[in-house]
């Protein structure tokens, strides 16, 4: 077993971006997805003459390395490499590559990158390597970039819904971001604040999330803490409040999403008096505008049966209000609308895609790309 470094190179772990584009449907009837080939990264003081090699024989393939080497670069020769083992020695003229070979990298940098390019003359290393560099140029994603971008699509999600609710707003204080919701039924859901950072652990930040509910004739709301900042936890503990429930926070590069048969899909182009009809009361964010979000409805035997909304912000789409009626849960449906959105998502220009998760959820979508970014503990007034 070799360490997670190994495969890190410009950023990317080549082990995982490997086992994502075997998974590609220009793949599906070859080796790559049945068995996992074997990476080798070689590392070189200057840039080689050849940045990769295959072996279809022994089922191996590898990648060079060298001081300078982009992401491009990197991603360009295991995609060309991966393809050298599903065709192998095709049965033509340049059998390593020909015309099928030229044909099938170019499908797969399709599939893999959203490269439209025609076929290339010249297989030679370097003709992809910039179109994928422009095509993504968010890659590589850290999971501190994904989850500061994620935290910043929630916050601006609760800027979106307050504007359909009469008196709503969201604001910051002393690192608190509070949103307010006095009408009912909005009340009841969304009155969420989000501590962050080191000035939210003094208690003038507590204290604002406090007077700003309390101005509102809000008494029921809840504080969002990260686990990893344990000082906000003690600070949040010791005013008081008490633990309710935890939400894990997910996220990842939309070019990580697994490939997902959403063709069962039964949609329907929602109104928003629909969408909440679905899995939510009545009277919910009245003047609302559809046009600042993407909302979903797919039905189950004919009925409405399970939501998602989707919501842009900054090349990276959050996923929320995803429910499923009690009489169509395991069906899939979450999983396959997730799907479908991120996958219009990345329609949009989005690069990456953020959801907070239920622990029943997490499984799900931890199997289609989805990092783990932690836990928000959620705590209530003592």
């Amino acid at each position: 077993m070799r360490p997670a470094s190994y495969y890190l190179v410009a950023g990317i772990p080549l082990d995982r971006e490997m086992d994502r584009l075997r998974a590609l449907p220009v793949f599906a009837a070859g080796p790559l997805v049945g068995k996992r080939p074997e990476l080798r990264v070689r590392r070189a003081a200057k840039k080689p003459n050849r940045l990769g090699f295959a072996v279809p024989t022994e089922y191996r393939l590898s990648v060079t390395a060298y001081p300078g080497i982009g992401a491009g670069d990197v991603l360009e020769t295991l995609l060309h490499e991966l393809t050298h083992l599903h065709v192998g020695r095709a049965r033509e003229a340049h059998a390593w590559h020909g015309p099928t070979f030229k044909r099938t990298l170019a499908q797969a940098m399709l599939e893999a990158y959203g490269l439209e390019i025609p076929v290339p003359r010249s297989t030679l290393h370097g003709v992809y390597a910039e179109a994928i560099a422009s095509a993504s140029p968010q890659l590589p994603r850290t999971d501190a970039e994904l989850f500061e971008r994620s935290v910043s699509t929630l916050v601006h999600s609760w800027a979106y819904l307050a504007t359909g609710s009469p008196g709503a707003a969201v604001g910051r204080s002393g690192g608190a971001t509070i949103a307010a919701f006095p009408r009912d039924p909005d009340r009841q859901f969304l009155n969420n604040a989000l501590l962050a950072g080191a000035a939210a652990a003094s208690s003038k930040a507590l204290a604002a999330v406090e007077r700003i509910y309390a101005e509102g004739g809000i008494d029921q709301f809840a504080v969002w803490v990260h686990e990893s900042e344990g000082d906000l936890v003690s600070a949040v503990e010791a005013r008081g409040y008490r633990y309710d429930s935890s939400t894990r926070a997910m996220a990842m590069p939309i070019a990580d999403l697994a490939a997902v048969d959403t063709a069962p899909l039964d949609l329907v182009e929602p109104g928003l008096e629909e969408f909440w009809r679905v899995d939510g009361p009545g009277g919910l964010l009245p003047q609302l505008s559809a046009a600042g979000g993407h909302f979903y409805v797919a039905r189950h035997h004919g009925e409405s049966a399970a939501t998602l909304m989707a919501f842009d912000h900054g090349g990276d789409c959050g996923i929320y209000m995803v429910g499923t009626t009690p009489a169509a849960r395991r069906q899939g449906l979450a999983t396959m609308l997730s799907a479908h959105a991120v996958a219009e998502a990345r329609e949009r220009g989005c690069t990456t895609v953020s959801l907070q998760s239920t622990p029943m959820a997490e499984r799900v979508y931890a199997a289609i790309g989805f990092r783990d970014l932690g836990r928000f503990h959620e705590y209530l007034p003592g």
